[in-house]
């Protein structure tokens, strides 16, 4: 589904939102393929967990742009003076979003005459050549691969081995919906 396929949604159910007045929650059923024991998988489309989602990663991609910022101002000094500590810091600063920001890390080198050795410079004071190695931090949002992860948010598997048609579960909603709210909770 992420890779663009448009399930055929063959059943639709809405419910009142219990958490605010006045909202809908839609609940959308595809009935996927049968497995190997006979089951076949219900793939449930939420409206509900699509906007928990997508709330979701917008607010980790402003955490981690936030530590980028902070990540580029430091960039050069103390710990972050070698390719391998940025790199590190960089990983970490991303996250799980890594993936969602397009980064580059630019490296300029210059070379700067410095004076061998202590005092004023006289007639014959020997002069070495020392390269620097000064680093830029560039980002920017990967519109693609979120518009890739947008296809998946909102949607769960459920297996069912019964047979019967997947909307008379009028406790579907129910059921999804405590279901819903116990998988965020894991998850985050």
């Amino acid at each position: 589904m992420r890779n663009g396929e448009d399930p055929l949604w063959q059943h639709r159910h809405d419910i009142p939102d219990s958490r605010k007045r006045g909202a809908i929650q839609t609940y959308r059923i595809h009935v996927g393929e049968t497995m190997d024991n006979g089951a076949r998988i219900l793939w449930v489309h939420s409206t509900g967990k699509e906007r928990l989602e997508r709330n979701a990663r917008e607010q980790r991609l402003i955490k981690a742009e936030q530590a980028l910022e902070r990540l580029a101002s430091g960039l050069n000094q103390r710990q972050l003076k070698t390719r391998t500590q940025i790199e590190a810091a960089l990983k970490k600063a991303t996250g799980a979003v890594g993936a969602f920001l397009a980064v580059t890390l630019e490296e300029t080198r210059t070379s700067e005459r410095v004076q061998i050795g202590r005092g004023r410079p006289g007639p014959h004071t020997r002069y070495k050549e020392v390269e620097r190695v000064c680093y830029q931090l560039q980002w920017q949002r990967d519109e693609a691969e979120i518009a890739r992860a947008q296809r998946t948010d909102g949607l769960f598997p459920l297996t069912d081995n019964t047979g019967l048609d997947p909307i008379p579960f009028n406790g579907l909603a129910k059921c999804v919906a405590k279901y819903q709210a116990r998988l965020h909770e894991i998850l985050i």
